[in-house]
Parts: C-alpha cells; structure tokens; sequence
C-alpha cells in the first residue's frame, strides 16, 4: 500500500532530523565553527563541523559578513574527510543508492525526487570528483551542506557558492536568485543578463576602473518589491588568454593560478578593490549586452519587457535547481517595474562605462 501525503511528509521531516543529528555528530567531532551574512535583507548563519569547508566558501562571501545575529537560515556544513566524521551507515547507503540509480533518483537538475514537497528542497549535485548534497527546510529556516572531500570542491562552488540552497530560500522570501551581473553607483543599480558569451561579464570588468560600481559579474539576489539588486558574490571569472588581454591589469588578481583544464581564473574583488563594491542598490533598468564585433561605439536602444524576460528567464530557469512557475512570475513582475534596453558592445571599451552612467543618471 502506497504512503498517505502525510505520511510522505512526516518521512522527510524524519530524514531532514536524522541528516541534522549526523551533522551535529560531526560538528562535535571536529570542533564548531560559525560565520554570519546579511543575504537578501536576511542573515544567513554558516555552521561548519571543523574550519576546511567554511574556510572555501567563506571568501566568496565576505563582503556580506556581520556580526553573530539571530538568522534567518542557517546551513549545517560538513565534509566527511576534514571533519573526520564519517556519513551514518543509513546516509551512505542512502547516497550509494543514488549513485546506483542516478536517472531514477534524480530529476534533470539534480533534484532528489523523494526529498522535494512544499517544505523540503533537496538535489544531489553528482559528477566527477563532485558529490554535493544540498537539503533545505523551509519551515524551520536550516539546511544541510554535505559532501564526502572538501578538497575536490569546483571553482564554480568556490566561487558561487551554496547556490541551491540560497535559490530555494530567496524563493520563500519573495527574493529571486538570477544568472545576471550587475553594475551601478548611489543613483541604482543596472542589471545585465543574457546566456553565457553574451557580454554580461565583461561589461560588468569593464566598470571596475570607472566611477560605477560592482554588484555581481554572474549571479545576484534581486527584490522585486521594491526592486533591488542585493550583492551575493565578491568573485568575477575570467576565461583564458583572450579575456586577460582585455583586461591585462587582473592577471595578478587570480585566486586559482594552479587550475587544470577548462577551469575558469577566479578573482576574488573583496581582496583588490573592495571600495568597488556595492551591496546594494534599487534596480533603474535591464540591459541585455549583445556582442557587435563589427561596431566601435556601444549603443542602448529600447527593449520590450518581454524580450528581456527571454534573455533572464532560460539562463536563470535552466542553471538552478529547483526553480518553479513562480520564479518566472516574479521575473515578469521585475520587469514591469523598470525600462529595458538592448546594449550593443562595440570595440571602443573605454566608452561603456560612460555610457552606462550617463543612462543611470537619466533614469
């Protein structure tokens, strides 16, 4: 006989509180350790079983950081390896049978079937040297980040880190967590979107040495009520060897010089120029960069909402897991609120800075 709803329910919450007390088993064995964000508006608590994973996600973080607070989320941080603690038999051979039966278990974004309601958040990020497991409770404001060996972290989650689980919370906080940079000075913020190769980033690089300022170079948290862009990350990425000949003044700034294969140059800002960055600021307008190889000057041209919706939906939508209908409504919602414009990035990158100023001063 299949389980009731309820019943379903009372077995996840059973599940999430087994994870918690595995947690606290190994926080005990390796010794507390804690940080704290402002988030979104929200204070998020980092509580790690031993210093070595907080220690990898922490810098992209730290131009968010402030004092011990009551929070409004707190992530339980644990790797197997440097804790020392072992995963419970339960949980590993939970984590076993979901690398034995991946496509049964999982959905197309590594979300764990059996762990997802109105309540529970779970994926399961699974690759090479990548065994993430991500597991929110939305109702009592914690969740669980584990992996077996911290030292096999990616630079993507290094440098954007905890995104599942911030995305499922952004959610309940009618927050919406987007694949977008974003540039701006006291008058605003812009937000920049579009697929990746679209220019997003290098505009964003482009500021650093301008009178704007720097909100994001790839994610952020934006309010739709009022609309705000909220800093999420103090890194930026870089290619190869074409981007640092655009911008050759960064070659001394990268984090990872020892990265292999496709790895993208992480650079963390919070280190080299923190005065350039913001934390916040309202959102003025959405622009989405379009690469124009064949034109010196950069030009704005007016854009319809509803393009701008089809260049920050799917490249947000697709990335995530665990991003709903009403991820796209809050979207929509955004963009009625401020004007959009279509950036044609000419050749002459001096010019862009001028330009994205002079439109947040008119706006």
């Amino acid at each position: 006989m299949s389980m009731s709803v309820e019943e379903q329910k009372a077995e996840r919450a059973a599940a999430f509180e087994y994870f918690w007390g595995a947690f606290e088993r190994a926080e005990r064995s390796a010794g507390p350790c804690h940080w704290y964000a402002d988030l979104g508006g929200g204070v998020v608590h980092l509580r790690s079983a031993g210093p070595a994973l907080l220690n990898q996600l922490v810098p992209a973080l730290a131009h968010r950081a402030r004092p011990p607070l009551p929070a409004d989320l707190t992530i339980a941080l644990w790797d197997s390896r440097a804790s020392g603690y072992e995963i419970p038999r339960m949980l590993s051979m939970f984590i076993q049978n979901v690398k034995e039966s991946t496509w049964e278990a999982l959905e197309t974004r590594h979300e764990l079937r059996e762990l997802n309601d109105d309540r529970f958040r779970g994926c399961y990020r699974l690759g090479p040297h990548v065994n993430i497991l991500s597991f929110l409770d939305q109702q009592t404001g914690r969740a669980i980040y584990w992996m077996e060996d911290g030292a096999q972290l990616p630079y993507w989650e290094t440098s954007s880190p905890l995104q599942m689980i911030l995305n499922w919370w952004a959610e309940s906080r009618d927050l919406q967590y987007v694949h977008a940079a974003a540039v701006g000075s006291d008058r605003g913020a812009l937000l920049l979107t579009g697929p990746g190769g679209s220019g997003k980033s290098s505009t964003a690089l482009t500021c650093l040495t301008s009178e704007l300022g720097y909100l994001a170079d790839d994610y952020c948290l934006v309010e739709i009520e009022p609309a705000t862009v909220h800093s999420l990350y103090c890194t930026a990425k870089l290619v190869g060897e074409a981007d640092f000949a655009r911008f050759p003044h960064l070659r001394g700034w990268v984090d990872n010089p020892d990265r292999t294969g496709d790895d993208k140059a992480v650079l963390n800002l919070h280190k080299h120029c923190p005065d350039k960055l913001l934390n916040r600021a309202p959102l003025r307008a959405v622009i989405v960069p379009q690469v124009n190889p064949g034109t010196r000057q950069s030009k704005l041209t007016p854009l319809k909402g509803s393009q701008a919706l089809i260049a920050l939906a799917p490249t947000t939508l697709f990335q995530l897991a665990g991003t709903h209908q009403s991820c796209l409504t809050r979207m929509a919602r955004l963009l009625r609120q401020v004007p959009c414009y279509r950036l044609e990035l000419g050749s002459d990158v001096a010019a862009l800075p001028p330009l994205l100023n002079d439109l947040l001063q008119t706006l």
